[in-house]
Order: C-alpha cells, then sequence, then structure tokens
C-alpha cells in the first residue's frame, strides 16, 4: 500500500528502513511465501526516498537462511544461506536510477547466478542505473523511461 502512494509515502520511510535493516526476511509458510523483506524493499523504491539506497545495498550484501514458520511442512529446511529478497532489493535499487549508482558493485557481485528471474531483474536494475531509468530495449521491442 505504502509504495503504491510513491513519493506521497516519504514520512515512512524511516520505519520502513528500520524494518529493512531488522524485522523479518521473507517467510515460507508451508502454503506459500510471505514476502515481507521483499515488500518493503519494492515500497522503499517505489518511494523513492535516497535515504533508502544504503540499507538497501546493505541488504543485498547479506547472505541469510530463510525464515520458515512453525506451521511450515514442506521437507527439511535448507541450511545454506540464501540471499533472501534479492530480487525485489535488486528491483528497488533499480528504480532510482543513477541515484543508486554506487549499488552496482554489490548488484554485479551476485550476478553469477542461475535463477533466471533474479538474473533478469539484475539485467533491468543495472540498465535502469547506468542509463538513469531509461530501459534501451524491452521484451515487446519498444522503450520507456521511468
Amino acid at each position: 500500500m505504502l509504495g503504491e502512494m510513491g513519493p506521497k509515502a516519504v514520512d515512512a520511510v524511516p520505519a520502513l528502513i528500520q524494518e529493512l535493516e531488522n524485522g523479518s526476511n521473507d517467510i515460507e509458510t508451508g502454503d506459500g511465501g510471505f514476502p515481507y523483506r521483499s515488500e518493503i524493499a519494492l515500497a522503499l523504491g517505489r518511494i523513492g526516498d535516497k535515504r533508502a539506497i544504503r540499507p538497501l545495498i546493505e541488504k543485498l550484501k547479506i547472505k541469510e537462511k530463510a525464515t520458515f514458520s512453525s506451521g511450515y511442512s514442506g521437507g527439511t529446511f535448507p541450511d545454506e544461506p540464501l540471499g533472501v529478497g534479492h530480487p525485489a532489493i535488486v528491483e528497488a535499487l533499480g528504480m532510482f536510477g543513477k541515484d543508486a549508482s554506487e549499488a552496482v558493485p554489490f548488484i554485479r557481485a551476485i550476478a553469477d547466478t542461475e535463477d533466471h528471474r533474479l538474473q533478469r531483474r539484475i539485467e533491468d536494475a543495472l540498465a535502469s542505473i547506468e542509463n538513469d531509468g531509461y530501459y534501451p530495449e524491452l521484451p515487446s521491442g519498444g522503450s520507456h523511461a521511468n
């Protein structure tokens, strides 16, 4: 909801940053995921307040175990640390255009992935940052600016 308000929700940015830094990550319930951190990251990107760039980068650097609710019944919990919320964080950083240029090395650092969804978001975010919000080619063959 806050993300849909865009810049009008700027007063919520400090609380969203605090929740990004200290709140739960995305949660697997067993009936599907609840993208808690991902939704916060996307809201920060849509609001567009530059104070969110550094905290988003800091979360992008971290690999941690996913959170599983007590009702999770999907088998064993994965042991390996994951980039929880990384696709949404990358997408959010791309929304800042050239203002997020300091994020480029950290986005490139996670680009060696077999996760096609994350790879696409990395490509889009880098194009947006490097072209200041302008995507030169869309899959449909068109182009647009943010």
